[in-house]
């Protein structure tokens, strides 16, 4: 019995432990201007390396703020301030992007406050290619605690 309790105490400590606390910056990365032919415009394409990648498909929790941009969709989004059209430039690391995540909640949120951050964690999608999409967007989504 002490046997499948240790067991069972190691897969629960598992399931916490396997999140990774990420920040903004860890989410930074060059992009370039691409010509979409379909939409006649450029978009944003961010150029990925080793340390975005190896986040992709993972579970983790990042602080930012939630808005709603479409109530009849339930369209949220995760952004480092709040305003979250707002672009984020570096001379260092020659970027310009929007520090912006689609979140795709299971069950939709209840009382937000757009001024206030949140803690939330989900599984990490990296997007380079779909335009209709943000380029990070983070599935099964859950407000939780720090």
């Amino acid at each position: 019995m002490k046997l499948i309790s240790t067991i069972l105490l190691l897969f629960c400590s598992f399931g916490v432990f396997s999140q990774k606390e990420i920040t903004w910056d860890d989410l930074r990365c060059e992009i370039e201007e691409v010509w979409s032919e379909e939409f006649q415009g450029y978009f944003i394409k961010p150029k990925f390396e080793e340390k975005h990648t190896s986040l992709n498909s993972s579970k983790i929790k990042i602080k930012g703020y939630i808005t709603l941009i479409d109530d009849m969709v339930d369209y949220y989004t995760l952004s480092l301030n709040q305003n979250p059209f707002e672009f984020h430039y570096s001379k260092k690391k020659n970027f310009s992007q929007l520090m912006i995540m689609e979140l795709q909640f299971n069950s939709k949120p209840n009382d937000i406050n757009m001024k206030k951050e949140y803690w939330v964690e989900g599984i990490l999608i990296l997007n380079e290619d779909d335009i209709l999409q943000l380029n990070y967007i983070l599935k099964d989504a859950v407000i939780v605690e720090k």
